[in-house]
């Protein structure tokens, strides 16, 4: 009997260890006076860094993602076309390619860090 109560104890303590709190952030992202057609936001943990860095996708502005609570940086990234190329004339199939441009500079901090609680969030940048 006591074997099988410390066996369902340990389930229960294991079964609470692999959640931990997290809350939804969502918002816009605008550039430039428009709303970010295609881009990436992050969530780097600034304290603990054995949380994950989460990555949420950005269309028409908006973004939402699920984050676990504490101190974050941000990075927000817009998808941009490369300039098209030409080689005596004619187009350059590759130049069709995208990248990825970093909205928040690294040694801008004033703007890019926020604390996740739980629950709901908006933050729209900038």
């Amino acid at each position: 009997m006591k074997r099988m109560f410390l066996l369902i104890l340990g389930v229960i303590l294991l079964a609470g260890c692999d959640r931990m709190p997290t809350g939804k952030v969502s918002g816009t992202v605008w550039w430039k006076g428009k709303p970010v057609e295609y881009g990436r936001i992050e969530f780097v943990p600034a304290g603990d860094r054995t949380l994950p860095t989460v990555s949420a996708e950005i269309h028409d502005g908006k973004y939402s993602a699920e984050v676990p609570c504490g101190e974050v940086v941000l990075r927000l990234y817009k998808l941009e076309k490369f300039p098209t190329r030409y080689l005596y004339g004619k187009e350059i199939p590759d130049s069709q390619a995208f990248q990825n441009v970093l909205l928040v500079e690294d040694n801008d901090t004033s703007t890019k860090k926020m604390t996740i609680q739980k629950g709901v969030q908006n933050y729209d940048y900038p």
